[in-house]
């Protein structure tokens, strides 16, 4: 960006023939650059590989700093030459498409500075020219450029205008082929929104748009677009409760597959344009308890209308929201009804797609919970725990623990018959990477059952992969699972097996090297008295090679205070 930015201010110092020789040039590139027509007259026409793709992306790269510097009597011509039949709107790449629009619309704004209306007309004629049919790929081009220049409208003067722009954004939005398109119009329709509110035309607006989620007759295409649409305009208006657009969709998430769809997609695409916003209504509104309905509808295209806003939702989610949500979700978990379980056991795995931050917070409560619910005698829900803990799998960073993911899960399914196999899979991988969140809420379980195991050689094995997490570890990602992991260490100090006391001591070092002695308060004073007690020698040797492995990661100066 900056160094487009240096481009545009070195462009501002050219003469106009020079800078008008470059942009005439830049077209010629352009043209020469595009693959050659297919020939009319052959019986069978062969596809022709398009090799010069990236040349036209820097020619689009190259046209966006040099937009602000144009003389304004070549402005119309470049805008007509991007819109004509064979031209940059029209390229068959969606990257050079991309490229070019973005020019375009840094085109528009410099026009609609001067003569909003004039490229208003331009605009339209072109959009509605009977001679010929415009592509829909180009529509959607011209209708975002549509909604940039009527930006530059006032208001006061011509509301009719901006709502018939307005009007038609919404129109298009509904044939938007793909949901980058329908954030480019929803981002259109929010400065347009702000610029009517407190108008009956943004009431009559939000209103019918609000309806139409519900046409029966639409694909789901159709009524995604509408959600877009109607996101845009409320956001801008800031009308979710004032226009009781709440109210109208928890009534739609009570009503027919079609209403539950569009009020999931509008609230999947409130999610998109409101952000942290929109969280309030999800956390202490009804939209959480009506999505886990919907999770466990009996129809699938509801279901998976509801996974993708559990999805966004996630995403957007903050610290205090997620604790929250959790703290929801668990409690609606105690339900004995299958369905419901089901449904929830879904959303805790939508939890997966939490930022980084956010995911590491939840983990430590979640995974325990779906570890229960695998184990449940009703198939749907133990298939539904699976699903859940490969999504918490499927966004693993960590490239050398995600190749073991399926066997970590089937491991947490049937610990008796694969934990010994990961564990050893894990103890001989070559770590490169950070062992992230996702990857030691999947780890962890199945170390605990290990270290419960009643072969020597898996509890070593256990105990030999938590003493190198200090080392392959975030230690806030590792901090939770400190409570439940040392007790299973230092009972682990009294067992009969030397080797076993051995690796024990020795992943209780590496723990309290890695993460300081102020994380494990009472470790030393435990391993002091248990050196004192009357129990059995076994008990104080592993002690003693605990305390030993301890001081060992301490100061000199801690060891002087303890040992004096």
């Amino acid at each position: 960006e900056g160094e487009g930015e240096g481009e545009g201010e070195a462009a501002g110092s050219v003469p106009h023939p020079v800078l008008s020789d470059v942009v005439e040039r830049l077209q010629l590139l352009y043209t020469q650059s595009l693959p050659p027509p297919p020939d009319p007259s052959a019986v069978r026409v062969e596809r022709v590989e398009d090799t010069e793709v990236q040349t036209r992306v820097g020619v689009g790269c190259a046209l966006l700093p040099l937009m602000r510097v144009l003389h304004p009597a070549q402005r119309v011509p470049l805008l007509s030459f991007l819109m004509r039949r064979g031209g940059p709107f029209h390229d068959e790449s969606g990257e050079v498409r991309s490229r070019m629009s973005e020019a375009g619309v840094e085109l528009v704004h410099v026009i609609g500075e001067v003569d909003p209306s004039g490229v208003l007309e331009l605009l339209e004629a072109y959009l509605y020219n009977e001679k010929e049919k415009v592509p829909a790929r180009v529509k959607e081009i011209i209708v975002v450029l549509l909604g940039s220049i009527a930006a530059h409208l006032s208001p006061s003067d011509e509301l009719d205008k901006v709502v018939a722009v307005m009007e038609m954004l919404l129109d298009a939005v509904t044939s938007a082929s793909d949901d980058t398109v329908r954030n480019a119009v929803a981002d259109c329709l929010i400065p347009l929104a702000k610029s009517i509110k407190g108008t009956e035309a943004a009431e009559k607006l939000v209103a019918q748009t609000v309806e139409m989620l519900a046409h029966k007759a639409w694909n789901e295409r159709e009524r995604r677009g509408v959600a877009y649409g109607l996101a845009g305009l409320v956001t801008g208006l800031r009308c979710y409760k004032s226009m009781e657009v709440n109210v109208k969709l928890d009534k739609y998430m009570k009503g027919s597959v079609v209403r539950k769809c569009g009020a999931l997609y509008a609230y999947e695409a409130l999610c998109m344009k409101m952000g942290r916003l929109f969280m309030p209504y999800v956390v202490m509104g009804k939209v959480l308890t009506l999505l886990l309905r919907c999770l466990g509808d009996t129809n699938e295209g509801v279901r998976e209308a509801a996974s993708s806003t559990a999805r966004a939702i996630m995403e957007k989610l903050g610290n205090q929201d997620v604790k929250l949500v959790v703290r929801s979700i668990l409690k609606v978990l105690e339900d004995d009804k299958w369905r419901t379980k089901c449904a929830t056991t879904l959303l805790l795995g939508s939890m997966a797609f939490c930022a980084p931050k956010q995911l590491s917070l939840c983990l430590p409560d979640i995974v325990p919970r779906l570890q229960t619910l695998i184990f449940d005698s009703h198939p749907e829900v133990h298939a539904a725990a699976r699903q859940a803990l490969k999504q918490i799998g499927s966004v693993i960073r960590n490239p050398e623990i995600a190749v073991h993911v399926p066997l970590i899960i089937e491991a947490l399914d049937d610990p008796s018959k694969h934990t010994g196999r990961i564990l050893d899979a894990l103890l001989h991988t070559n770590y490169v990477h950070v062992v992230d969140a996702p990857s030691l809420a999947l780890i962890v379980p199945v170390i605990e059952r290990g270290l419960k195991d009643r072969s020597a050689s898996i509890k070593r094995s256990s105990a030999q992969i938590v003493g190198n997490m200090a080392t392959l570890c975030n230690h806030r990602d590792l901090e939770p699972y400190i409570a439940p992991l040392v007790p299973l260490l230092r009972k682990m100090l009294g067992d009969p097996s030397p080797d076993g006391r051995t690796v024990a001591a020795s992943a209780l070092g590496h723990l309290v090297s890695g993460m300081g002695e102020e994380k494990f308060p009472e470790l030393v004073t435990w391993l002091m008295s248990s050196m004192k007690s009357d129990d059995s020698t076994v008990e104080r040797s592993g002690a003693a090679q605990g305390l030993a492995h301890v001081l060992g990661a301490l100061p000199s100066s801690r060891l002087s205070e303890l040992l004096p």
